[in-house]
């Protein structure tokens, strides 16, 4: 029996769930567990082309509505983007703004409700919660909400797993999600959900096509983060390069202010030039050679 594939795979993931609304109403109810339980009734991208699997620039996601037409994004990641906030935020906009057309009155908009499940810790400064909900409310008086028609659903669920989470069902989840893999584990899960989701991802797993399917996902995000890594790689070289360079004509400027300073006079053309080409080491044992000399000459004789 060969190994079972990675549900945090986004291509997995969403083909576990894009054709299961029972199963993602649980994941959500789940998720949401203080919040009344919704039912998902129609899945708004079930299809998943050739260009979404090689695309290294998205995360796949489902999109799905319940029978109120509240909207809900759910998508799994496992790197953390440079400003996730942003982009989290940016995307969830974009679902509300597109909803009405023109002359259409603000009341038609439906709530739109994002859910994000991470394999990071995305605030390592609060070890303590791993659950967390964003929305519009007043910085003094956080139970004055200006809308619930935006809301942001995080679990992080390395963190969750670290912390045991009460709820069985979210429990279940998060076992799924961190120790798929581990068989002891699986066999004690509880939750029909889970379950379900589990025996469906043992059947993808003895399937070449979807065994290739998720490969080519994964080297496609594998080669879209080692460009971002390379190309963070470059610009922190390029700063540090800059950096070096903008604090030795610091250097430069402060040592030629000192040494006419020193000696009341403009700087010959050949003092002018060795500061130019001087190295950064060159220009700190001038400086102390400054400290003692009597002539120009002095100071680069050191």
């Amino acid at each position: 029996m060969l190994p079972l594939l990675d549900p945090k795979n986004d291509y997995i993931f969403k083909r576990l769930f894009a054709q299961s609304p029972e199963l993602l109403s649980d994941l959500i109810n789940s998720i949401r567990y203080d919040q009344p339980p919704i039912t998902i009734t129609d899945i708004l991208n079930p299809n998943i082309s050739g260009e979404d699997l090689h695309a290294k620039e998205i995360v796949l996601d489902v999109l799905a509505k319940d029978g109120f037409g509240v909207q809900y994004n759910i998508e799994i990641q496992v790197r953390k983007q440079t400003y996730w906030g942003e982009r989290s935020l940016y995307y969830s906009s974009r679902l509300i703004s597109e909803q009405l057309e023109s002359g259409q009155s603000y009341r038609e908009m439906k709530h739109v409700i994002c859910i994000h499940l991470l394999d990071f810790d995305l605030f390592p400064e609060h070890p303590e919660q791993a659950s967390w909900r964003f929305e519009l409310r007043d910085q003094h008086i956080p139970d004055v909400v200006l809308t619930k028609a935006q809301q942001i659903d995080i679990l992080e669920l390395d963190k969750a797993d670290r912390l045991q989470l009460a709820p069985t069902a979210l429990k279940n989840w998060v076992d799924l999600f961190e120790h798929w893999q581990e068989q002891h584990i699986m066999a004690q899960l509880t939750h029909t959900p889970v379950m379900t989701v589990l025996q469906s991802l043992e059947q993808m797993s003895q399937t070449k096509e979807e065994r290739l399917r998720a490969l080519a996902r994964e080297r496609a995000v594998w080669d879209y983060n080692t460009e971002i890594q390379v190309a963070e790689e470059r610009g922190e070289q390029r700063g540090l390069e800059k950096g070096l360079e903008k604090g030795k004509k610091a250097m430069q400027t402060l040592l030629r202010t000192l040494i006419e300073a020193r000696f009341g006079q403009p700087l010959p053309d050949w003092v002018l030039s060795r500061l130019r080409t001087a190295t950064p080491e060159q220009l700190q044992q001038w400086g102390i050679s400054l400290t003692r000399a009597q002539r120009l000459e002095d100071i680069f004789e050191a």
